[in-house]
């Protein structure tokens, strides 16, 4: 049993220094390129919260991220991004619940001022959405009957 919590540790660690590569230059600092990316600043940002506390990579590549982000808010000119960035900061993807996480990126989705490339994908995300939420109404009200 220790022997496979080892390994996977290891894989996990593996993994994650891998994909730290792609953000990283060839000194293995963390590529200053990326700040002006802020899709890949948000991946980085997601990605860092996998920490379990022993990767110094991870936590190094979170206050990259955080500090990056936060600065860039004040300087995106589309309101709905700079209030998407701001959400992802406050609740990280892997830290929140995910019928959270679904209205916090369908009411991105709904700002853009192009929607037409997102908008069989966002009909199906907002269907989705609602048939969970009523499934979590029912289910509560279920536990309701019984207390």
């Amino acid at each position: 049993m220790f022997y496979v919590r080892q390994s996977t540790k290891c894989i996990d660690r593996c993994v994650a220094d891998d994909v730290l590569r792609r953000f990283t230059n060839g000194a293995g600092e963390l590529s200053l390129a990326i700040s002006n990316d802020i899709w890949a600043l948000l991946s980085l940002h997601d990605m860092s919260h996998l920490n379990m506390g022993e990767e110094a990579s991870l936590h190094k590549a979170k206050d990259f991220s955080s500090k990056r982000l936060a600065s860039a808010i004040r300087y995106l000119n589309n309101p709905g991004l700079a209030r998407y960035v701001r959400q992802s900061l406050d609740h990280p993807y892997h830290l929140s619940l995910m019928q959270y996480k679904a209205r916090h990126h369908l009411s991105y989705l709904q700002s853009l001022p192009n929607r037409t490339s997102t908008a069989a994908m966002e009909e199906l995300a907002t269907a989705e959405f609602h048939l969970n939420k009523l499934l979590h109404q029912k289910e509560m009200e279920e536990v309701k009957r019984y207390t």
